[in-house]
């Protein structure tokens, strides 16, 4: 139940990224966002503030941090831009571990394209297509991309 606050966020959802840098931006931009009231809940739960922003309580941490455990749900950021390739996304095994992160719900954030660059990525793509579950998210090309609360 989600409507049991903050304290909910923090044991069931995660970020995952392979990207160090990518790590300190989604922290930053959480920490961001949790300072602007619109995101404040009012509803506490005993052991937190009732001023805690439930994006507050979200665990946001590497690939490597995330081996060996599992979240309800699981965000994996696999953005790269420049085409430049995929990089270490490309490694089996931390592809496996992204993938089995998530108990019941995985979203993959990313370039469709670039990521299927890759086979094993690209037979993911293939049959997320097929069943219908992508979404295009995000603006289109050369459209500037706007911060979550713009919108």
């Amino acid at each position: 139940d989600i409507g049991s606050g903050p304290a909910w966020l923090g044991q069931h959802v995660g970020i995952i990224t392979p990207y160090q840098s990518q790590l300190r931006d989604l922290r930053n931009e959480l920490n961001r966002l949790t300072s602007n009231s619109k995101l404040t809940r009012q509803d506490s739960v005993s052991s937190i503030d009732s001023n805690t922003s439930p994006v507050q309580e979200v665990e946001v941490n590497t690939l490597d941090g995330f081996q060996g455990r599992e979240k309800d749900m699981i965000i994996f950021s696999c953005v790269r831009s420049g085409g430049k390739g995929i990089g270490f996304l490309r490694d089996r095994q931390r592809l496996n571990v992204a993938l089995t992160r998530a108990k019941y719900a995985l979203y993959i954030v990313g370039n469709a394209e670039t990521l299927s660059m890759d086979l094993a990525w690209k037979a993911l793509i293939t049959q997320t297509r097929a069943r219908g579950l992508m979404t295009r998210v995000g603006p289109s090309r050369g459209e500037k991309f706007r911060c979550l609360d713009d919108w």
